[in-house]
């Protein structure tokens, strides 16, 4: 909606979206790959170890989407790279197998065998590529989100949200866990915003139901500082607007374009206001006064 009455009112945006570990799971897209169609001016910079999946994914891509069969780690350095059963759980960290071997349905974790790759700094491929200010990154890379983080603190300047798989128990030995993640981007202006779902697994023998017993990952979302957002300029207010909307928090995208609001004589936050107001109650909306 907020993309909506963006252009509607002439306004238009260029995004610069990342997508670190891009291997499809299945025919599910990403929540953010519409805006590609929405502001077809923006560019998706997608990232594969496998050279040849990158091949195959990038002839049939869409123009403003490409493929990078490179390795991005915190630094230009050879690492080991852990080949698992399941090609999505491949890992710069080597599988936790006695952990594994605990719970139903990790088998695709387990190692298969060990090789190396050679890793590059985000900050070293968008400065050798000249890549414009990142908006948005969303990684799933198996434990190794913190390495790119760490190599990309230039990059994170400009970068409204990000998008992480955590995990909760060391899948992968020595690996960061969700808390590392957190106080890293804590550092560097972003806050936890929320959880878009948890996966885990019950302990064998015993399976339930209903639940896994433990929660092992999810998928986190970290949007810059809400009480710094006047230090954003209006075209990255109205940019995390739409994101944090794609991302199902129509209330945070409302308080972006309060803060737009702020710089100029505009008055988008009380037009998107009334848009929701008027989808009626099964939009799950309601206003309550201030307190």
């Amino acid at each position: 909606m907020v993309s909506q009455f963006l252009k509607a009112g002439g306004r238009d945006l260029f995004f610069t979206l990342l997508e670190i570990g891009a291997a499809p799971a299945d025919e599910t897209k990403e929540p953010f790959y519409p805006l590609l169609e929405e502001f077809p001016s923006s560019r998706l910079l997608a990232f594969e170890v496998d050279p040849a999946l990158c091949a195959r994914l990038c002839a049939k891509a869409p123009k403003n989407v490409t493929f990078h069969p490179c390795a991005l780690g915190r630094a230009d350095e050879e690492r080991d790279f852990f080949v698992t059963r399941d090609p999505l759980c491949c890992s710069l960290y080597k599988p936790n197998e006695p952990l594994i071997a605990l719970f139903h349905d990790l088998e695709g974790a387990r190692l298969q065998r060990k090789t190396s790759v050679h890793t590059i700094s985000l900050d070293h491929f968008a400065a050798a590529n000249a890549i414009p200010p990142v908006d948005f990154i969303k990684m799933d890379i198996q434990g190794a989100e913190l390495d790119v983080l760490q190599g990309g603190t230039n990059t994170l300047q400009n970068v409204l949200a990000v998008c992480a798989e955590v995990e909760f128990a060391p899948i992968y030995e020595n690996q960061p866990l969700f808390g590392d993640v957190t106080a890293f981007l804590g550092v560097q202006g972003f806050s936890f915003h929320r959880f878009l779902w948890f996966h885990g697994r019950c302990v064998k023998p015993i399976q339930l139901a209903d639940r896994p017993s433990q929660y092992l990952w999810a998928d986190a979302i970290y949007v810059r500082d809400l009480l710094e957002l006047g230090r954003l300029t209006p075209d990255q207010l109205l940019k995390l607007a739409v994101l944090l909307e794609v991302y199902g928090s129509p209330d945070v995208a409302h308080l972006a374009l309060r803060a737009f609001d702020a710089k100029g004589e505009t008055h988008l936050a009380k037009t998107y206001l009334q848009s929701l107001l008027k989808l009626g109650p099964s939009s799950a909306i309601r206003l309550q006064p201030h307190q």
